[in-house]
């Protein structure tokens, strides 16, 4: 598989986040799938701040989120806008999995599977070749 190499300057800034979903996403399914909902649900909720991390200021203060993300200069701030807006929403999924996880299970699987297919996803940012601003010259 060829990694990409537009996506960030320091990729290696990126392995929390696949320690948090990859974390919380691999202990919540475990716990879901022994039948123990209520410390499920409690996972699932200290797993939102994480999420709150990435979508205030992405959504907020998007310049921040790029310098501070190293993301590529000049980025669209309209799709990082609405990255963390659909943080937000997936977010409120979360809540209501936390809250309730043993009525709510099909919510509570969705938020495992979202968090695992995070997990991939910033595993692969992590491992991309850094950006290189020359490049671009």
């Amino acid at each position: 598989m060829r990694l990409p190499n537009d996506i960030t300057g320091h990729p290696s800034k990126f392995w929390p986040f696949v320690y948090a979903d990859f974390g919380f996403g691999g202990l919540s399914g475990a716990l879901l799938a022994l039948g123990h909902f209520k410390l499920a649900g409690i996972v699932i909720l200290i797993g939102i701040p994480p999420n709150l991390y990435f979508a205030f200021p992405a959504f907020f203060n998007p310049r921040y989120a790029i310098k501070e993300g190293y993301l590529l200069p000049g980025s669209e701030t309209v799709w990082l806008r609405n990255a963390g807006l659909l943080i937000f929403i997936i977010t409120a999924a979360h809540v209501v999995a936390g809250i309730d996880a043993e009525r709510f299970q099909a919510v509570a699987w969705f938020t495992v599977g979202g968090r695992l297919t995070a997990g991939v996803y910033w595993v692969i940012v992590a491992l991309s070749k850094p950006f290189d601003p020359q490049s671009t010259r």
